[in-house]
């Protein structure tokens, strides 16, 4: 797993946000979600130095040229290459192409990804080509590696998956939170948004069951609850039920 700092973290959870975006939309508005995702990537310097890692030696013609249906070893399928430096490269390199305009977006996914189940073609270009990029950023930078534990001893070994009781626990004090913010008449309406933005981005990384991005925003509502007072007694909750977990 990366060692990031929280900053960074928070901003690879609005970059898998805006990927969840790409994922759930549809053909229309797509180039704009592409130019964002890539502005996400370059002001993220532990993301970028990630991708940046992926692209060495990589060809993106090449694996283009394997990966395309009208590959005669690929039985009518696109299939992304295999390693997983090489699907981060690929779809960083794809979207850098469609972004500028070298790559026709709407052709190469209709060229590559008709179904016969009923299904558009982009909702399975994002099943076979995003949700695989997504997971393999969630675990570098969220979950921790089968060697990383091969190198604890047995006896020192703890759960590396949060019991769900840790965030069915977190949950209701982040609830009296939205109602203390929406009650509360002194905070202004933009910094009722951007709370209510990071109280949801704490519910939306909740499901990956990891507690390094849940900690991240907190610390930033830490930072918040010393001018706005109403969302201190919620947070302080929060705090100790986090405390308790890691006692």
């Amino acid at each position: 797993m990366q060692n990031v700092n929280n900053e960074n973290l928070i901003k690879i959870s609005e970059f898998l946000n805006s990927v969840d975006g790409l994922i759930d939309g549809k053909f229309i508005l797509a180039d704009i979600k592409i130019s964002n995702l890539l502005k996400m990537i370059a002001s993220n310097p532990s993301l970028y130095e990630y991708i940046k890692k992926c692209l060495i030696d990589f060809s993106f013609e090449k694996e283009l040229s394997r990966a395309e249906v009208k590959n005669r070893f690929n039985n009518g399928e696109f299939n992304l290459p295999t390693e997983k430096y090489k699907i981060v490269a690929f779809v960083f390199c794809l979207l850098v192409e469609c972004d500028a305009k070298r790559m026709d977006f709407y052709g190469f996914i209709n060229e590559n990804f008709k179904t016969k189940d009923g299904r558009s073609e982009y909702s399975y270009f994002s099943q076979k080509v995003l949700v695989p990029f997504k997971q393999i950023i969630i675990d570098e930078f969220y979950n921790n590696k089968e060697d990383d534990e091969e190198n604890v001893k047995e006896d020192d070994k703890q759960d590396s998956t949060p019991n769900e009781d840790i965030f069915e626990l977190i949950k209701t004090p982040l609830k009296e939170m939205v109602d203390n913010i929406a009650l509360d008449r002194k905070i202004k309406n933009v910094d009722k948004e951007n709370l209510n933005y990071i109280i949801n981005n704490i519910i939306y990384s909740m499901k990956y069951k990891d507690l390094n991005i849940v900690n991240a925003f907190i610390s930033v509502l830490d930072i918040l609850s010393k001018k706005i007072s109403s969302i201190r007694s919620p947070l302080n909750d929060i705090k100790t039920i986090l405390l308790n977990y890691y006692s």
